[in-house]
C-alpha cells in the first residue's frame, strides 16, 4: 500500500492592512510543527510577499498561496469596465456575494495581467502550491462581446441566452452543446493557469480552490464549475465546508457537510493530485454556534480518515481565538497513523454530474436537486448504518483501476453515461463486481443524448415503463435470503407495545420507477397502494448475474409520509444499506457492530421520526495496521463493539485508543477481534490503532 504523506498548512492572514505583521507569526507557526504556511496576496502586496516566503524557506517551511482572479478587482475594474463579466441574471456565492463586479475570465487583457501576477507567484522561494480563482464560479457563462464573438467563431451563430431555463429546455440540443462549452472553456483557461505557473517552475502545483456550494449543493449547471473535469487540468482541488456558517440543512447534523465533502474531494481528485480541505476555524454572533474544543478533533482527524492529505483551517490566527487550536494541534501527532493507512475500501458510491447536468437539472437546488433526492439519501444510510463508502465521479467509470478494490458499486440513477464508461460498468460486472443500481441507469451518452437500449436492460434485462416524482410505499416479499436479518432490523413489534400505529415506521421509495423484471430475479418488495394491497409490482429486487445485482425501483428517505399524512420513519433507509452489504458479499473487515448505537433519543422516543445517529465511523486500513475513528458530534451516551477480522496469517498486537494513549483490551474468538467502545458527553472523537504482528 502507498504511503501518504499529510501535510498541515497555518494559513495566516492580515486584516488590517498589515501583511508584514505577519513575519513574526512565522516563527510561532514553525516551532509548533505545521509543514508549511499559506497567504491570500493580492497583487499590489508581491514586496511583503517575498519577504514572507523568504522567511518561510528559512525556517523550512513551504509556502502555500491563495489568489483571488474573478473577485476582488473591484478598483481595478472600475477603470476597465470592459473586462467584467456579463452574465443573463446574476448572481451571488454562499457567502451572499454579486458576481456583477467580477471580471471576465476569458477577457485576454484580464488573463494577461492574472498571469504575470502568477508568474511572479511561482518565481519566489519556498513557493510549492497555488490556489487560484478564489471560491469563483461562472454562473450562466460570460456574454461580454469577447465571449459572444468566441461562441460564433467555434460553434456558430448567436449563444443561447435563457434567464430563467426550464425542465423542457434540455430537450433542446443547442441548450445542452452551450452548456458543455461553456463548462469545458472554463476549465480550459485554468488549465492555461497552470501552464503559465508550470512554465515558471514545473513542481509548483496548482488547484482550484472551490466553494462547497458549486456541487452537493448546487447542480454545476448553474454554478458552471464541473469539479471532475477542472481536475483533469490542473493538479488538484481545495474547498471549505464551514458547517456553522453555510445554509446547508440537507446535511444533519451539520457537522458531517464537513465528512461529506471530504469524502466527495477525495473521491473526486485523481490519485496523485492534491486534495485540501479548509476546515472552519472561526467563528462570529451570526453563526449557529461558536467552535469548541471538539472542533479541533474533527478539523484535524475526518479530512484525514476520508482521504484528504492536505488540511489547512480557515485561519491560523482565528483559530487561535478559540479552544479548537489547542485540539487541533495536539492531533498532529497522529497523523502517522494516517500515513500508514488509506480508508477502507468497500462500497463505491457513482456521482453523476452528467447526469445532474444534462438529465436531472431542475430543481438546481438541494434539497429537491438530483444530488438532494438521488445521491444524499444514499450517503446518508450507508453512513447511518455505518458502512464505509468513497465516491467515484461517472466520468470515470471507464477506468478500470478507480473500480478496483470495491466489492460493490452503488449506481443512482447514473442517466448519462458514455460508450467507455459504459463498458467499464460491463467489465466491473463481468470480474465478479457486484451492483447495487436504484431507478435508471445509461439512457442516453454523456450530454444527455439518447442512445437505444438502457444499460440496466443489457445487464439486468429490467425495462423502465414508467416513472413518477410520487412517494410509493413496498411491503417485503417474504422469500429473500436476507429477510430474517431485515425482520431485526426493523424491530416491527415497537408500535404494538406503544399501542400505536399512528407512527409506526413504514417503507417507501421516492421518484420511483414501473419495470417489467425478469423471470429469475428475486422480488424482496413490492409496491402497496394507499390502502396497503399489494400491486405486484416491482419495488426491490435481486439478480445473479455472475455477481450480485440488487435493484431498487426509487430512492431511500431517512423518513416518509403515511397516506394519512403523518411524517414516520422510512424502512427503505435501513434496508439500502443492509442489501448493499449481502450485494458486496462479505462484511468489511474493519466495522461497527449494532450501528447505529443505542442513545437516549432512540430509546426513550424509538418512532420519533426527528431520529438519526449523530455518530460517524470511519475504518482504514494498512500494511501493519488497521485504524477505526469515532467521531460524536451531539456527546450523546452510547456503547457498542468494533469488530475486526484478523488477516490470515497475522496476529494481533495491541489496540490503542491514540488520543489517549491508553492501551485497549480486546477479545478474540474466531479469527475476530472485538473492542468494546463507550462514548459520553465529553467524548467527541476515538482513534483506536490496531497494531498488526
Amino acid at each position: 500500500m502507498a504511503s501518504r504523506t499529510i501535510t498541515r498548512v497555518a494559513l495566516l492572514q492580515d486584516y488590517t492592512g498589515a501583511s508584514e505583521s505577519l513575519l513574526p507569526e512565522i516563527d510561532e507557526v514553525a516551532a509548533k510543527g505545521y509543514d508549511a504556511v499559506a497567504f491570500f496576496i493580492k497583487m499590489e502586496e508581491l514586496d511583503v510577499f517575498r519577504r514572507l516566503c523568504e522567511k518561510a524557506a528559512s525556517l523550512d517551511l513551504g509556502t502555500s498561496v491563495f489568489t483571488g482572479y474573478m473577485k476582488y478587482q473591484y478598483e481595478y475594474l472600475t477603470r476597465h469596465p470592459q473586462q467584467r463579466m456579463v452574465s443573463v441574471t446574476g448572481g451571488v456565492d454562499q457567502d451572499g456575494i454579486s458576481n456583477h463586479s467580477w471580471g471576465c475570465p476569458f477577457n485576454p487583457d484580464f488573463k494577461q495581467r492574472y498571469f504575470d501576477f502568477l508568474r511572479a507567484i511561482a518565481a519566489m522561494p519556498a513557493v510549492f502550491r497555488i490556489a487560484v480563482n478564489d471560491e469563483a464560479y461562472l454562473g450562466d457563462g460570460c456574454y461580454c462581446a469577447n465571449c459572444q464573438r468566441a461562441w460564433a467563431e467555434e460553434v456558430g451563430g448567436p449563444m443561447p441566452r435563457i434567464e430563467s431555463p426550464c425542465e423542457h429546455d434540455w430537450e433542446d440540443e443547442s441548450w445542452r452543446a452551450y452548456l458543455h462549452w461553456k463548462m469545458n472553456r472554463w476549465d480550459l483557461v485554468h488549465g492555461e493557469m497552470a501552464e503559465v505557473v508550470h512554465q515558471v517552475n514545473p513542481a509548483t502545483q496548482v488547484i482550484f480552490q472551490a466553494s462547497p456550494a458549486v456541487d452537493l449543493w448546487r447542480n454545476p449547471w448553474i454554478t458552471g464549475v464541473n469539479l471532475a473535469g477542472m481536475v483533469e487540468h490542473l493538479d488538484g482541488l481545495s474547498t471549505d465546508p464551514y458547517y456553522t456558517f453555510h445554509d446547508v440543512p440537507h446535511f444533519q447534523p451539520r457537522e458531517v457537510y464537513l465528512s461529506e465533502w471530504s469524502r466527495f474531494l477525495a473521491g473526486i481528485v485523481p490519485a496523485g493530485k492534491v486534495a485540501e480541505m479548509v476546515p472552519q476555524a472561526f467563528s462570529h454572533p451570526t453563526f449557529t454556534r461558536p467552535l469548541g474544543a471538539q472542533d479541533g478533533y474533527w478539523a484535524a482527524l475526518v479530512p484525514p480518515a476520508c482521504g484528504i492529505d492536505t488540511v489547512t483551517p480557515y485561519t491560523y490566527t482565528l483559530q487561535r481565538c478559540s479552544p479548537m487550536q489547542k485540539t487541533y494541534e495536539d492531533c498532529f501527532r497522529l497523523d502517522a497513523y494516517f500515513e500508514r493507512t488509506a480508508p477502507l475500501q468497500y462500497a463505491g458510491l457513482v456521482h453523476g454530474a452528467q447526469t445532474e447536468i444534462y438529465r436531472r437539472p431542475i430543481p438546481a437546488q438541494t434539497p429537491g436537486s438530483y444530488d438532494g433526492t438521488r445521491v444524499l439519501p444514499v450517503a446518508d444510510a450507508l453512513r447511518h448504518r455505518g458502512l464505509p463508502y468513497a465516491y467515484i465521479p461517472d466520468s470515470r467509470l471507464h477506468d478500470a483501476e478507480a473500480l478496483r478494490g470495491f466489492p460493490v458499486l452503488i449506481l443512482p440513477e447514473i442517466n448519462c453515461l458514455s460508450a467507455s464508461q459504459a463498458q467499464g460498468i460491463g467489465h466491473y460486472a463481468g470480474a465478479a463486481g457486484n451492483l447495487v443500481i436504484l431507478g435508471r441507469l445509461g439512457i442516453c451518452d454523456e450530454v444527455g443524448s439518447g442512445h437505444g437500449a438502457s444499460l440496466l436492460q443489457q445487464i439486468a434485462d429490467i425495462a423502465v415503463t414508467a416513472e413518477t416524482d410520487e412517494q410509493r410505499h413496498f411491503t417485503l416479499v417474504q422469500t429473500h435470503p436476507l429477510t430474517d436479518a431485515l425482520q431485526t432490523l426493523l424491530d416491527e413489534d415497537i408500535p404494538e407495545r406503544l399501542r400505536t400505529d399512528s407512527y409506526a415506521p413504514t417503507g417507501a421509495l421516492t421518484h420511483c420507477v414501473d419495470a417489467e423484471v425478469p423471470a429469475d430475479a428475486e422480488v424482496i418488495a413490492e409496491f402497496v397502494t394507499a390502502d396497503g394491497t399489494a400491486t405486484g409490482r416491482p419495488a426491490i429486487v435481486s439478480l445473479d448475474r455472475g455477481s450480485r445485482v440488487v435493484w431498487f425501483a426509487g430512492f431511500p428517505a431517512r423518513t416518509t409520509v403515511t397516506p394519512v399524512g403523518i411524517n414516520v420513519r422510512n424502512h427503505a433507509h435501513l434496508l439500502l444499506p443492509a442489501l448493499v452489504e449481502w450485494a458486496a458479499g462479505a462484511r468489511p473487515p474493519l466495522r461497527v457492530e449494532n450501528w447505529p448505537p443505542s442513545v437516549p433519543m432512540k430509546d426513550l422516543r424509538p418512532l420519533d421520526h426527528r431520529y438519526m445517529p449523530t455518530c460517524e465511523f470511519f475504518p482504514l486500513a494498512g500494511d501493519d495496521l488497521f485504524v477505526a475513528l469515532v467521531t460524536s458530534y451531539f456527546g450523546e451516551p452510547t456503547a457498542f463493539p468494533i469488530v475486526l477480522d484478523i488477516p490470515p496469517g497475522r496476529q494481533l498486537h495491541s489496540v490503542e485508543e491514540a488520543i489517549s494513549g491508553a492501551q485497549i483490551p480486546f477479545e478474540i474468538r474466531d479469527g475476530q477481534a472485538t473492542v468494546d467502545v463507550a462514548l459520553d458527553s465529553d467524548t467527541p472523537a476515538l482513534l483506536y490503532v490496531f497494531a498488526l504482528a
